[in-house]
């Protein structure tokens, strides 16, 4: 985590000062690096770190980058956990039906959606469900910071794959079981 985090600083912390320059009706940009202004730039950086005690103002007024990072973490804790419990519940929900229509010629319904959305890769999915929502639901904002819509849409989101992949396991855990001794009594 160390490691990432000292990469990540470094690249943001590379000089971004272009020259520009107007040359008959266009704009000609100039980028040159400066490895000692790049050394600069760190030195600088860890030294206020160091004697403010604070990895720098984030984008928010009065809010250091420390404390919109803990907002942040605690927010995707909230989608991961509830996404979680969705999962679990409409999962083995999934599973058991398709244990039940197994047997049945409605089995398409059953293992074969299972299969198909799990060999979906779920970022695929979840672009899918987006597009889905931004053009057909206009009324949701999607890209909401605050209020339900940047809660509940992101577990529903993150859910999609832990619903199939559970619904799997208990459906496998099921055929399993059957005819099992224990059962029959």
């Amino acid at each position: 985590s160390l490691l990432a985090f000292m990469f990540i600083v470094l690249i943001v912390l590379v000089p971004r000062d272009l020259n520009l320059s107007l040359d008959s009706n266009l704009w000609v940009t100039n980028y040159s690096f400066d490895l000692g202004e790049y050394v600069t730039y760190i030195r600088d950086y860890f030294a206020a770190a160091v004697q403010n005690g604070t990895l720098g103002e984030s984008r928010y007024i009065d809010q250091s980058s420390e404390a919109a990072a803990f907002g942040a973490v605690g927010k995707s804790l909230l989608v991961i956990l509830s996404a979680l419990i969705i999962g679990f519940v409409f999962g083995i929900l999934k599973g058991v039906l398709d244990y039940k229509l197994s047997k049945t010629k409605f089995s398409v319904l059953g293992h074969w959606t299972t299969w198909l959305f799990q060999s979906i890769p779920d970022f695929f999915l979840m672009l899918i469900a987006q597009w889905v929502l931004i053009k057909h639901v206009p009324a949701i904002r999607y890209f909401a910071v605050d209020g339900w819509e940047a809660f509940v849409l992101p577990s529903l989101l993150v859910s999609i794959y832990p619903i199939f992949f559970i619904a799997r396991i208990t459906s496998a855990s099921l055929l399993a079981q059957e005819g099992k001794l224990y059962i029959l009594l």
